[in-house]
């Protein structure tokens, strides 16, 4: 009954997907969920023997939030990104990469939980020590991920579903890796753009007019 806040926060995210859909916004959905679970890790560093139900309660609040903003988004989006001639392979990669790396430090992990001793407050050590290089390694690929959108030259827009269905055009831009650093433009324009695509103008509003009445029209 203690996870009953994961369920709850991972359905509120799923429709937070789904109003987010056809919006700029939803390229920044994993990016809100990978700072949850940041969040969680931070938060359980800090666990004992004593934690009690309201530390417990926010820990899971978090974590279905962070599995809600994440998985889903982030795979619609990878798929998205590519011509749908691509989707598979899209998957088989971020699949392959997730599940690996996964498998790769569940061990790990569990090593250096149990590395200290096996008396509670020993294993509580240990899982704080497994904790920290979780926030560790969130924290760094959040940060390699922002800055390689934004050397990208990529920036927030709608998903073209148009071009995706009927040109078989992938709906996002998927720009060559650091392609700022390879071209005329520079970073700081670059960052620029990609930070005045946050904001909403009123190309944005008169964009999302014109996407609701081809949706009523069809």
């Amino acid at each position: 009954m203690n996870y009953w806040p994961a369920l709850v926060t991972a359905v509120a995210a799923s429709l937070l997907f789904g109003r987010l859909f056809n919006t700029r916004y939803v390229l920044v959905l994993p990016l809100s969920g990978m700072t949850a679970l940041l969040a969680v890790a931070w938060i359980m560093t800090t666990l004992t023997t004593h934690t009690g139900r309201g530390e417990l309660f926010w820990i899971a609040f978090l974590l279905g939030a962070g599995a809600g903003l994440t998985v889903s988004p982030g795979l619609f989006i990878a798929a998205l990104s590519v011509s749908p001639k691509l989707v598979g392979r899209a998957f088989f990669v971020v699949e392959t990469l997730r599940l690996a790396g996964a498998y790769a430090l569940a061990p790990a992990f569990v090593y250096f939980a149990e590395i200290f001793g096996m008396t509670p407050q020993k294993l509580v050590l240990g899982m704080h020590t497994v904790f920290w290089v979780s926030v560790g390694i969130m924290a760094v690929t959040m940060a390699i991920t922002t800055v390689l959108f934004f050397l990208g030259g990529a920036r927030l827009h709608a998903p073209d579903l148009s071009g995706y269905l009927e040109r078989q055009e992938g709906a996002f831009e998927s720009p060559r890796l650091a392609d700022v650093a390879r071209g005329p433009d520079t970073v700081g324009a670059s960052i620029a753009r990609g930070v005045h695509s946050l904001l909403p103008t009123e190309d944005t509003g008169r964009d999302q007019e014109k996407q609701d009445r081809q949706e009523r029209q069809g």
